[in-house]
């Protein structure tokens, strides 16, 4: 009896240990999320604690080889640490929605661009109309593309099955932007608007998912 007893009290303690952590866990997401978005579901959140992180898989070049259209605006995240990982996916549903509506503006939407990768080092990134063409080279997880005007952008990449990913640091996918979309040279509102975005959150890249064609 006394043996039970003392099960009972112990079972008890790990209960209320298990509930205090949890709540705490609780108030501290409920923090971060508070400052992103109301909507966002916390139980949610903890099953995709995982995130959406940069690439540090090596990509080989032959790997790329192909043709990529456009599906969504990509947020990923530098850091490690548990609780930006599930600060950061619901700052990353937030701030993908947001970058698509601006996207959008400037002609980049679902289906509208695509980025082929030839064998012989070259790209092309088409636009609606548009085509642009350069030189990519790829070097572990990052990638450097260099267009016809000599001008240069490095970015990560990251490939998940046929789901490529690539992120800028800072204002380059700004760049990017400028670079491959005449409409983005005389839209600079909505680029201030992406900027913003880029610059609110420390460790956070910008960029574009592509699905395999």
């Amino acid at each position: 009896m006394k043996k039970n007893v003392l099960k009972v009290c112990f079972l008890l303690l790990c209960c209320c240990s298990t509930a205090a952590q949890a709540q705490d866990l609780k108030s501290v997401l409920s923090g971060v999320l508070s400052k992103v978005t109301s909507s966002v579901d916390s139980t949610s959140t903890l099953t995709n604690v995982l995130g959406s992180l940069i690439g540090t898989t090596k990509v080989e070049p032959a790997q790329l080889a192909g043709t990529w259209q456009y599906s969504q605006p990509a947020v990923a995240f530098e850091s490690e640490d548990v609780l930006n990982k599930i600060g950061g996916t619901a700052v990353a549903t937030t701030v993908e929605k947001k970058v698509a509506a601006q996207l959008t503006k400037l002609g980049i939407s679902s289906g509208a661009m695509t980025l082929t990768f030839a064998t012989d080092s070259t790209f092309t990134c088409k636009i609606k109309t548009k085509t642009v063409k350069g030189k990519y080279t790829v070097k572990d997880a990052t990638i450097q593309f260099t267009f016809v005007t000599g001008k240069t952008i490095s970015a990560n990449v990251k490939l998940t099955g046929t789901v490529l990913q690539v992120s800028f640091k800072a204002d380059k996918l700004l760049t990017f932007v400028q670079t491959v979309s005449s409409l983005a040279k005389t839209s600079n509102q909505t680029l201030t608007t992406i900027t913003s975005m880029v610059n609110s959150y420390k460790g956070m890249q910008l960029g574009l998912k592509f699905n395999k064609q």
